[in-house]
């Protein structure tokens, strides 16, 4: 071996810095067999990020590295979002657990609301601030259910999605019983809610390809309604399919696959729908699937007061009705 050169220096080179690093990484994924891979979530606003979150899965696990948001957007439920979507997406890579750590207070709070455990406290680690690390543990990830039924796939979420779902929700045949904005912005924010809650849950509104062409057109699934939903606890199942595949039968077809995942594979004990008042086509759909109701009239939570669209019926199908068709088959 050569003469050893020690060496310390006020101002070292990017390079040897990075080979220090390397080392140490090279060093830690030979104990370990694991890779690093980044990971990241933005929020952008005129084509500008004004949220994000980024860090790394190795080891199993979610390292978070950075999570800011723009001062003028703080306080409105973006951090939390950004944490949803990239725990949702470690845990698809088979990561456990997450780790982050924060030199504020008020964050360290956040993080305990969304479920974080804190591990240590450094006090006075710089300028009298406390470094706090923190902890979550994933819940085990269930398996994701994806089916087919004879000319459909009902299936998780894709990038290529992105792009006919908000032309299907720009369509004003399509939107004329719902009330939720028409741009792309909000149509990408509900398929990342989505496909969050498929990966999380192993169920919940998939994306419904027409296997012929292998061609995304439109959801059918299930969800539980956000609050303050006056039939809380309960799960309901919902459609919305591009208006050129109206009239063949396909929301029938996926619906009912959707109600014997609920009953037979989710032991669910009942399911329930809703429309606005006036939009004959879902009640119709709702009848066929053998679902009860008109049961009740009633003001929906999620629409605007002065809206007439407010007003929504109730139907219901029970797990002892559903077995009853079975058996009456």
């Amino acid at each position: 071996m050569k003469e050893l050169e020690w060496s310390v220096e006020d101002s070292p080179s990017e390079g040897d810095v990075q080979r220090l690093a390397d080392g140490v990484t090279s060093y830690g994924r030979a104990l370990s067999r694991s890779m690093s891979r980044p990971i990241a979530c933005f929020v952008r606003s005129g084509g500008e990020i004004v949220a994000g979150a980024y860090g790394r899965t190795e080891f199993n696990r979610l390292f978070v590295t950075y999570l800011w948001v723009e001062q003028a957007l703080r306080c409105q439920g973006l951090g939390s979002g950004l944490l949803r979507r990239i725990e949702a997406s470690a845990a698809a890579r088979g990561c456990t657990d997450a780790l982050i750590e924060t030199l504020s207070d008020e964050t360290a709070c956040m993080y305990r609301r969304r479920g974080y455990t804190p591990l240590a406290t450094i006090p006075n680690y710089v300028v009298r601030l406390r470094d706090t690390y923190c902890k979550r543990q994933f819940r085990r990830m269930p398996r994701v259910i994806e089916f087919e039924t004879d000319r459909l796939r009902l299936r998780q979420w894709r990038e290529a999605d992105r792009e006919p779902f908000a032309a299907l929700c720009a369509d004003p045949l399509v939107m004329e019983f719902l009330t939720s904005d028409r741009d792309r912005a909000t149509a990408d924010t509900a398929i990342d809610k989505w496909q969050s809650r498929i990966a999380q849950n192993g169920w919940g509104f998939w994306a419904v390809e027409l296997k012929r062409i292998n061609a995304f057109i439109g959801f059918v699934g299930m969800q539980v309604p956000a609050e303050p939903h006056p039939f809380l606890p309960c799960v309901e199942i919902g459609w919305r399919l591009a208006a050129a595949h109206w009239g063949s039968g396909y929301a029938t077809e996926a619906a009912k696959q959707t109600l014997r995942i609920a009953f037979e594979v989710l032991a669910l004990q009942e399911v329930l729908a809703s429309t606005a008042v006036g939009n004959l086509r879902s009640s119709a759909l709702m009848e066929r699937l053998g679902m009860y109701g008109p049961e009740a009239i009633f003001e929906h939570p999620g629409v605007p007061t002065d809206n007439p669209l407010r007003r929504h019926v109730l139907y219901r199908l029970t797990r002892k009705h559903w077995d009853q068709r079975l058996h009456n088959k």
